[in-house]
């Protein structure tokens, strides 16, 4: 089963009907298709983590971003555990993630580029 799928159905009462754990899977994750990837989550799916006491780490970029379609496709790509992305900030729910990005104090286009540098050696 997709972690995704398997995140969502631990937030969730176990007495729910498969119908409703779709329901708030399409609603909690903004790339809601059966993969193990697109961990990209939804205002309504952030809520949910931070109000289960899922323990979130804020990195603040060095300056406003611009969030393009190509920039959240490369984040689902290469950022393995869920997150949630503002202009000013995003929001990791894994302290190793949060640890990687803090080392390119936020800045996300540098962090990109050590990872495609990464891919071609």
């Amino acid at each position: 089963m997709n972690q995704k799928l398997e995140l969502t159905k631990k937030l969730l009462p176990e007495n729910i009907s498969e119908k409703e754990l779709f329901q708030y899977y399409n609603l909690w994750w903004k790339d809601p298709r059966d993969q193990d990837y697109g961990f990209q989550l939804t205002t309504e799916g952030f809520i949910a983590l931070t109000d289960a006491d899922i323990k979130s780490y804020p990195i603040k970029f060095e300056e406003e971003l611009y969030i393009t379609n190509q920039l959240t496709i490369w984040l689902n790509r290469h950022i393995p555990c869920p997150f949630f992305l503002t202009r000013d900030r995003i929001y990791v729910f894994s302290e190793h993630m949060a640890v990687q990005l803090m080392l390119f104090s936020g800045n996300l286009e540098r962090f990109i580029r050590a990872k495609i540098d990464k891919l071609k050696d």
